[in-house]
Protein backbone atom coordinates (compact mmCIF):
# COMPACT_ATOMS: atom_id res chain seq x y z
CA UNK A 1 0.00 0.00 0.00
CA UNK A 2 2.65 2.29 0.62
CA UNK A 3 4.56 1.25 -2.52
CA UNK A 4 0.83 3.01 -4.54
CA UNK A 5 0.65 5.94 -2.42
CA UNK A 6 4.32 6.81 -2.76
CA UNK A 7 3.69 6.32 -6.81
CA UNK A 8 1.34 8.41 -6.62
CA UNK A 9 2.80 11.18 -4.90
CA UNK A 10 5.71 10.61 -7.28
CA UNK A 11 3.13 10.96 -10.81
CA UNK A 12 1.43 14.23 -9.04
CA UNK A 13 4.52 15.80 -8.47
CA UNK A 14 6.01 14.63 -11.79
CA UNK A 15 3.07 15.98 -13.31
CA UNK A 16 3.13 19.47 -11.72
CA UNK A 17 6.66 19.99 -12.71
CA UNK A 18 5.72 19.01 -16.86
CA UNK A 19 3.03 21.50 -16.38
CA UNK A 20 5.46 24.12 -15.20
CA UNK A 21 7.99 23.34 -17.99
CA UNK A 22 5.14 23.54 -19.88
CA UNK A 23 4.19 26.50 -19.25
CA UNK A 24 7.60 28.39 -19.65
CA UNK A 25 7.91 27.02 -22.83
CA UNK A 26 4.56 28.17 -23.65
CA UNK A 27 5.72 31.67 -22.20
CA UNK A 28 9.17 31.46 -24.23
CA UNK A 29 7.12 31.05 -27.42
CA UNK A 30 4.94 34.12 -26.49
CA UNK A 31 7.82 36.00 -26.20
CA UNK A 32 9.61 35.29 -29.64
CA UNK A 33 6.30 36.07 -31.23
CA UNK A 34 6.11 39.58 -29.16
CA UNK A 35 10.02 40.30 -30.00
CA UNK A 36 9.57 39.45 -34.07
CA UNK A 37 6.56 41.63 -34.17
CA UNK A 38 8.54 44.77 -32.56
CA UNK A 39 11.54 43.73 -34.80
CA UNK A 40 9.25 44.27 -37.75
CA UNK A 41 7.54 47.34 -36.52
CA UNK A 42 11.22 49.11 -35.82
CA UNK A 43 12.23 47.47 -39.59
CA UNK A 44 9.30 49.60 -40.79
CA UNK A 45 9.50 52.83 -38.59
CA UNK A 46 13.63 52.86 -40.07
CA UNK A 47 12.56 52.13 -43.79
CA UNK A 48 10.27 55.27 -43.46
CA UNK A 49 12.85 57.13 -42.03
CA UNK A 50 15.32 56.04 -44.74
CA UNK A 51 12.87 57.71 -47.11
CA UNK A 52 13.00 61.12 -46.27
CA UNK A 53 15.23 63.66 -45.62
CA UNK A 54 15.22 66.80 -43.53
CA UNK A 55 11.38 65.92 -44.09
CA UNK A 56 11.14 65.71 -47.88
CA UNK A 57 11.10 62.47 -50.00
CA UNK A 58 13.85 61.61 -51.78
CA UNK A 59 11.76 62.14 -55.08
CA UNK A 60 11.18 65.52 -53.44
CA UNK A 61 15.05 66.51 -53.00
CA UNK A 62 15.59 65.21 -57.24
CA UNK A 63 13.01 67.43 -58.13
CA UNK A 64 13.83 69.89 -56.17
CA UNK A 65 17.50 69.28 -57.74
CA UNK A 66 16.50 69.56 -61.32
CA UNK A 67 14.47 72.64 -60.97
CA UNK A 68 10.81 70.07 -60.91
CA UNK A 69 9.32 71.97 -58.21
Amino acid sequence: MKYYVKKIIQMKYSMRNYKIERDEIYNAKEEIKELNRLLEEAKHRLECKYKTIRNKTWSEWFFELFGYY
